[in-house]
């Protein structure tokens, strides 16, 4: 499962500087500036996007654990946090003394954007050719495989963001996706002991119900 890797957990939890946001409150300058790592200690951060003509598209979800990349910053993306956060930033010195101390760091910076990438030609292929519930299911994998943790019954995954969060970044309206986790739950594919919290007694038979990669294992 996706994580923040080590070296790079060790240094922040040292050297970064802590930043907490309320709900909806935007990231600092500082904690987007290039060059910058920032990495989520708590919470949930959402990149955005408002078009032209006032909809709203989720770019990402970085979840606890998880670092921005370059590849989040783009122009006309905002990023604000969806539930009370916490952001631990390295400006460019650390940046720089983190990878002449550690120069396995620069490697593992370059692996977390090209899974990142990865991610975004999924999530493209699946906005072109997904069905609904692809979408919903394809999603759902995904998440487990970056932040689930084990359970009992399964695999555990937290889910901060709302239905219309999820939407927005599936392009489909809010009672869709919530119908779609219904349909997943009364075919027990996932159970839902709270609205926030869901638990996949089988990931294989969820990852099945996303044809798309069906045939290999999905980019986590």
């Amino acid at each position: 499962m996706e994580r923040a890797n080590p070296i790079l957990r060790e240094f922040v939890s040292e050297r970064a500087e802590r930043q907490s946001f309320d709900v909806g409150v935007s990231l600092s300058d500082k904690a987007l500036r290039d060059g910058t790592i920032s990495t989520v200690s708590s919470g949930l951060i959402i990149l955005q996007r408002i078009l032209d003509d006032g909809r709203r598209f989720v770019v990402d979800f970085v979840c606890k654990g998880e670092t921005l990349t370059n590849g989040h910053l783009q122009k006309d993306v905002t990023a604000f946090a969806a539930i009370p956060s916490v952001v631990c930033v390295l400006d460019s010195n650390l940046v720089s003394t983190m990878k002449r101390a550690y120069p396995q760091a620069a490697v593992q910076l370059y692996e977390l954007t090209l899974g990142e990438k990865d991610r975004m030609i999924q999530h493209m292929t699946l906005l072109a050719r997904g069905g609904v519930q692809e979408k919903i299911s394809h999603f759902i994998y995904i998440l487990a495989k970056r932040i689930g943790t084990e359970h009992p019954d399964g695999i555990e995954v937290d889910l901060p963001m709302t239905h219309g969060d999820i939407g927005d970044y599936l392009g489909l309206n809010t009672e869709t996706v919530s119908r779609q986790f219904s349909a997943l739950k009364k075919s027990k594919v996932i159970m839902l002991p709270k609205p926030d919290r869901l638990i996949i007694p089988d990931l294989d038979r969820l990852r099945r119900l996303s044809p798309i990669f069906a045939s290999g294992e999905a980019a986590a």
